[in-house]
């Protein structure tokens, strides 16, 4: 629980930087730090998700076995959606350990999301703030799927200013090919 609080705190002393008189420049410094803590945060997890952190941890195993051979898989890859399973199956190229894998999820889903809150609000790190302590640790440490794919559906919110509404339904097919749920999203359109 000390990391939260670690994080928790780290943070609410970063949102008086929204006050602040600052350039974007120096405060990107600190953005990059956000994003590298989060990201290694949500990677590093041990056994959080209980069930889920196990699923997923076997099935980067079954993708560095099997490739993207769905026959072949006995765990959970065989039932998770198929761009989480070709973003694992990309990252066993760089390596086949899972905290690889778990990496490049949680660093998909953080920068989305910090990417968001930073066109959308100047008050990025109370966002960002207010994003660690209500789901963060949901998303991103045990639905990661489900975390990705709500990221991709924020992120979405672009095309529905620009009225685009193709790029809106490809950013919707992308978040479904991690988390089918997400093809609910559609009807913000």
């Amino acid at each position: 629980m000390i990391p939260y609080y670690i994080i928790f705190i780290l943070l609410a002393i970063v949102t008086f930087l929204d006050g602040a008189n600052i350039k974007w420049t120096q405060k990107s410094k600190m953005l990059s730090v956000v994003v590298v803590l989060l990201t290694v945060f949500a990677t590093l997890r041990y056994n959080v998700g209980f069930q889920d952190y196990d699923a997923y941890v076997n099935a980067y195993q079954d993708v560095v076995k099997n490739g993207l051979d769905y026959s072949k898989y006995t765990t959970d890859a065989a039932i998770f959606e198929p761009g989480f399973i070709i973003t694992y199956y990309i990252s066993t190229f760089f390596s086949n350990n899972t905290i690889f894998g778990l990496f490049i999820i949680a660093l998909l889903a953080v920068l989305l999301n910090l990417s968001c809150y930073k066109k959308y609000t100047r008050y990025f790190f109370v966002a960002t703030l207010l994003y660690f302590v209500h789901t963060f640790a949901l998303r991103e440490m045990i639905q990661i799927r489900a975390g990705v794919a709500a990221a991709l559906c924020l992120f979405s919110v672009r095309y529905i200013e620009r009225r685009s509404l193709l790029h809106f339904c490809v950013a919707i097919m992308i978040a479904s090919s991690f988390h089918l749920a997400s093809i609910v999203f559609l009807s913000v359109y």
